[in-house]
Parts: structure tokens; sequence; C-alpha cells
């Protein structure tokens, strides 16, 4: 059964079922597979390329911003257009009624701004910043940006440029998980070297897990600082090909592209024909007319590549959200047939008994979601102190190497030699603290799904068949899991920002000396003022951890207080139109009818991908 005919009987289905709350997302699943359209994510952490392949490849120009540090400040969504326009969309948050001091709202978008024929300064304004702040105040502000360029090869596909994975910006970094689950495939560009913790975690837990399941993997390096011997770079190809394996990812395909090809603006690297039909695809014959220009066998591998995997990864991505939307709709069936099979007075009573239960176990989740939201602050409290700590040893080190120096000379070469030892002494504070905090959150993640199974013992002690498939009870210990996974990404998001810090200390100016200082004088005077330099620089670094720290922190938790609630309400919401139908059967030949649907839902979920996860929200 292919996936029109899935959506198709699956309106059928719940309409038959009188499930009329359900059948519009349904119906948006429709729309969206028949949309002709695709949306093609460039994703990775920041500074690996992903804007430099998009203005080479795609646009060949230099349209989308680049810079030595981190450029991007919101996800860009470029299209095909005659004339090049770029919307803003900026957010719109309204407090969940009756919830306006829980920090609980509902986020909307609006289009804020057009802007005709913008120039490249304009295009960097409106989607970068000058500082990390003003690019973190653009990404809490705007949502996202759409370029819309004259580039012939975007007739058959949305290109999404998105922020790095591991910017220091929470704000930031969460614009790319928002715009992720709406995209239908991803390219994953990467420095060519072994894939990083953050990056494994980030494919597995934003790209694989939420429904993308066609990516690739770019390596993409600068022949002037990678050795591009054959053997290293498929030495290369080899390692990052294994870590993929180890995650269950062995099929997606990693290739080399080189940095620093010229393109040539104006010609079309992809070189693909204009289409007219409704779907892109179709213009998009294997042989279609290619430009005259020079493509590169990497070029030639991702038109491929896009070519044989983008129609299916939007469908595949479609099925995994009807099986989401699928299990709800089994679930509210269960529950009310399995209150229509009890006789009147029973039914009343259970009902009652559901009621009762609702209510105190509405209690029992958010004292579990307020304890766990307690955790996670004592969390970030130690984690500060083992950095503070770990900061501290590394600057009275640093102290004591200065003032063992003995003459000027090994003063100016301690110096010298600061950065490379500073950059180990931090990274080496960064991945320790990274490997406590994870094996903290591991053990919040047991300690609350065993209190998650205690306090849902009151609902499997029910008559009623109430043991939904895949509702509420069997979810919430998932989506602990991936909330805190969600907490974890954020929370050490900032680790980059540190070796930024000491090259600050670095870029200070030494002291001039003149030739009439005496030797000791000099070195003297040359320890003191950097040491006094150190003290001031470690003490900014401190607080910009701090508050980077407390930043992170506070994402996490909106995060698993949004999520955690809306969960919850999706599940009380089913029990409760179930219960409610109950009360007052209108037909009686309802429970037949429900027997049929339930078997029909079981049927439609046996054509769909086993949900190994929870899908977002």
């Amino acid at each position: 059964m292919d996936t029109k005919e899935i959506i198709e009987t699956s309106i059928a289905t719940v309409s038959a079922a009188g499930l009329d709350n359900r059948i519009a997302s349904f119906v948006a699943e429709r729309e969206h597979l028949l949309e002709p359209r695709y949306r093609v994510a460039f994703i990775g952490q920041f500074k690996t390329g992903k804007s430099t392949l998009i203005n080479r490849l795609i646009l060949k120009g230099d349209i989308l911003f680049t810079d030595i540090m981190e450029a991007t400040a919101i996800p860009v969504e470029i299209s095909y257009a005659e004339t090049p326009r770029l919307e803003l969309y900026r957010y719109e948050r309204k407090p969940v009624s009756g919830s306006e001091t829980s920090g609980d709202y509902i986020t909307g978008v609006f289009l804020d701004e057009t802007i005709d024929r913008p120039s490249v300064e304009q295009i960097r304004q409106s989607t970068s910043g000058e500082t990390p702040e003003d690019r973190a105040q653009r990404a809490s502000t705007y949502s996202h940006a759409k370029l819309f360029w004259p580039a012939p090869n975007l007739r058959q596909f949305t290109v999404v440029d998105t922020p790095g994975i591991n910017t220091p910006n929470a704000a930031v970094a969460t614009t790319t998980y928002r715009i992720l689950p709406e995209c239908d495939l991803a390219i994953f560009v990467a420095p060519p070297k072994q894939l990083s913790a953050v990056d494994l975690q980030f494919l597995q837990r934003r790209v694989f897990e939420p429904g993308i399941t066609r990516a690739m993997v770019v390596l993409h390096y600068d022949p002037r600082f990678t050795d591009r011997s054959p053997g290293n770079l498929q030495n290369i190809k080899g390692a990052v090909q294994a870590s993929l394996a180890n995650i269950g990812r062995a099929s997606i395909p990693v290739t080399l592209a080189e940095l620093a090809r010229e393109g040539a603006p104006g010609q079309n690297a992809l070189g693909q024909s204009l289409v007219e039909s409704g779907d892109p695809l179709a213009g998009w014959p294997e042989g279609s007319a290619m430009t005259s220009s020079p493509v590169t066998d990497f070029e030639t591998e991702l038109v491929s590549f896009i070519q044989e995997n983008i129609r299916p990864g939007k469908e595949e991505k479609i099925r995994a959200r009807l099986r989401r939307q699928l299990e709800g709709a089994l679930a509210e069936c269960q529950v009310e047939m399995g209150l229509l099979e009890q006789d009147e007075r029973t039914r009343m009573t259970t009902i009652e008994t559901i009621r009762r239960t609702q209510k105190d176990s509405k209690k029992s989740r958010h004292d579990i979601r307020d304890d766990i939201i307690s955790d996670l602050r004592q969390l970030q409290t130690s984690h500060l102190l083992h950095l503070f700590k770990g900061f501290d040893k590394i600057e009275e080190k640093f102290q004591l190497d200065v003032n063992a120096c003995e003459n000027l000379e090994l003063v100016q070469n301690r110096l010298k030699s600061a950065k490379p030892i500073l950059q180990m002494e931090v990274e080496t504070l960064a991945l320790d603290a990274r490997k406590s905090i994870t094996e903290e959150v591991r053990k919040l993640e047991g300690t609350y799904a065993v209190r998650l199974r205690d306090a849902s013992q009151q609902w499997r002690d029910l008559d009623v068949a109430l043991k939904i498939d895949g509702g509420f009870l069997e979810r919430m210990p998932l989506l602990l899991v991936q909330v805190l996974d969600y907490a974890l990404m954020v929370v050490l998001s900032p680790f980059p920002i540190f070796i930024d810090l000491f090259i600050r200390l670095l870029a200070e100016k030494i002291p001039g000396l003149g030739k009439l200082v005496p030797t000791n004088l000099a070195k003297a005077l040359l320890q003191k003022w950097v040491i006094s330099n150190a003290s001031t620089q470690f003490a900014l670094a401190k607080e910009e951890i701090k508050a980077k720290i407390a930043e992170a922190y506070a994402e996490a938790e909106r995060k698993l207080t949004q999520e955690w609630n809306a969960l919850a309400a999706e599940q009380e919401k089913t029990i409760n139109n179930a219960a409610d139908r109950s009360l007052h059967p209108s037909d009686p030949a309802r429970i037949g009818i429900l027997r049929e649907v339930v078997q029909t839902i079981k049927r439609l979920l046996a054509q769909l991908p086993p949900a190994s996860t929870l899908p977002p929200l």
C-alpha cells in the first residue's frame, strides 16, 4: 500500500469512527505529500563550510554570508524566483490561556519584512550579526528567512542553510533543531576527521529519529591544510563510515568535497533542465541537459544522491508521522471500546475511577516533572563548579609555569607556546565535564523511568483496557530520554567558546621593554604583566561561561516543560474524548464499528515502519 493510499484509508477510517478531531492531521499529511516541493537541509557544526558549499554548488556566487567565525544565525530557505527577494519571519509568542505565569506559550510566526532585490550586505545583516550577542538576539527574534534567487537548479528543490549544531548560542542552536523536521533530506557537512560525539548524537537524535531517513555526509576539506594523499583521505572516510555503522546507519554515504575549487558565477553547477510539470523531479531524468561548464565528481555524486533519495525521503518521513497519528487514533478507539464492553453501571463506575486516576496521575506527573527540573538546576550548579575548579587549576598552572621561567627568553617562549597548551588543557576540561554531565543525565533517565512506571501502576490496575498502545504510559519514559538528551546537547554546546576566550588572552599586545631595562627587571615586569592579564581574562571567561551555562540550562528546562505538558495534554484528551463518547452511545452498533476500525488501523500500522522512539511533538 503506497503512502497516499494509507493516508486516504486513514481519513476514511477515523471518519467512520467519529474521530473528527483527528481528520485534520491526516489531511495535512496528504497536502504535504502532494506538495511539489522538496527541502534539502545543509547541516553540521559551525564553520564546516555549509554556506560555502551552497554558494559554490547551488547559487554560483558569494551570496550567503561566510566568515572566519560563526556566520549563520537563523535558517535560510533558498528557493527559485526570477527576481531576488528576501523575506524575514518573526516569532509571535502568545501565553497559553490560563497559564500567563507558567512560562507556557504558543509559538507562531508571521512575515515581518520583505526586501526586494536584496544586496549581499542586506542578506548578511538579516541572517547573521556582528557579535555572538547579535546572533543570539536575531535567533530569538526571527524563526527563519526565505531567500528567492534566480539559480536554475533551485527549480528542483529548496535548500536550507542552517546554523551550526554546536554553536555557543543556545538560541541559535534551537533554530536548527526546529527547522529540521520540515526537511526531507539532510547533507551533513563535516571537516575531514572522525565524527565527534556531538556529531553522532545530533545525527541520531535530531535527524534520524525524528523521521529523516535519507542523508549524506560530506567531508569538506581545504587541500592547502589537509593531507590529500589517497590513503589518508580514504582512511578518514572509512573511519566516518565505521562510526555511522556503530549507530546503525551503515547505509549513509560518505563523500569528499574539496573546498578550494573556484566556482563560475552565473553557471548552473548542478546542470538541471528547467521544469514545467507539477513535480520538480519529473524534469530531472538521468542525463538531462547539462551545461557546458565543468562538473566535478562531487557535484555529480551530490546530484545523483538528491535525485534518487529526496522523494523516498519525504515519503518515509511522512509515514513515520502517520504511525504516530494512527497510534493516537488506535488508543482512543481502544479506550472507548473497552468502556462500551462493560454494562452501564460498571461503565459509570469505571469512568468515575478514570476521572480520579487522571487527577492523581496529573499531580504525580507534575511532581516528577518538577523534580526533574530541580535536578537539572542542581546539575547546572555542579556543572559550573566543575568548570570553575578546572579553570582555577589551569590558571594556577599557567601562573606557576610563567613564574618558573628563569630568564626573559624563557618567559617569551612560554607565551609563544601558550595557545596550543591552553587549548589542549581547556579541551581536556571540556571533555571531562562532558563525560561527567553525560553520566549524571543517564542516571536521571534511569531514576525517573522507574518513578514513571511506578506512578502509572494505578492505570494498570484498572479493569478497563487502558494499556494504550503508544500512549502516555509507554511514551513518557521515552520522552524523558529524548528531552534529557536534548538538554545534554544544549548544555554541552557552549564548550567551543572556551577556546575563543583564551585566544583573546593571547591577542593582548606584549608590553614593550626598552633596551636599557636590565634583563632581570624586564623578566620580572613581563611575568607580572602576563599573570595580571591572565587573571583578568580568566575572570572574564568565567563570567561569560556562567552566563552561557545559565542560558543553556534555561533553554533545556523550557523544552522539557513544553514537551512534557504537550504530551500529557494529548494523552488526557485521548482518554476524555473516549470516556465522553461512551457515556452516551448513540449507535447500538458502535462497538462493532470500533472493532472494525481497530483492526483496520492495526493493518495500516503494519504497513508503516516501526517507531523506535517518540517523534517530536
